[in-house]
């Protein structure tokens, strides 16, 4: 928010709602909607996972708002079983999933491609019964 033109006021919010922490950001900009930034997509899968939510509004000449929802109560924990049909490798690529990483950032860290790099996700993705690396 802070690259959009004739920014003069930033509002920041939050508020504990239904279960949630409701955060909520708007300016007064310009409005423009800037190509989705590898963090917000991150922050807005990392909270689908979570059973939160992310949305931006933006009205050209009227500003951008940018609502975050975090669960208060984290979802129940996986069974631990479920990770024994991961193979070793797998699980590196997990582990380093967990962390937030990219494909690429794990190919530099596993000394692997980045083909192989996806050819695990996917394994992992299908072996966990989950549609997205979030």
């Amino acid at each position: 928010m802070l690259e959009h033109t004739g920014l003069s006021r930033l509002r920041v919010g939050w508020e504990a709602e239904d279960g949630q922490l409701v955060v909520s950001v708007r300016d007064d900009g310009d409005g423009a909607l800037f190509p989705q930034a590898l963090a917000e997509y991150r922050l807005r899968e990392r909270l689908a996972a979570l059973g939160g939510g992310f949305t931006v509004e933006a009205v050209p000449g009227w500003g951008t708002s940018v609502t975050a929802r975090f669960p208060l109560v984290l979802p129940p924990a996986p069974r631990p079983d479920v990770l024994r049909g991961l193979s070793n490798r797998e699980l590196d690529v997990l582990t380093e999933l967990a962390r937030g990483r990219s494909n690429r950032d794990i190919t530099a860290r596993l000394h692997i491609t980045e083909h192989t790099v996806k050819f695990h996700v996917a394994n992992i993705l299908s072996k966990l019964g989950v549609r997205s690396r979030g």
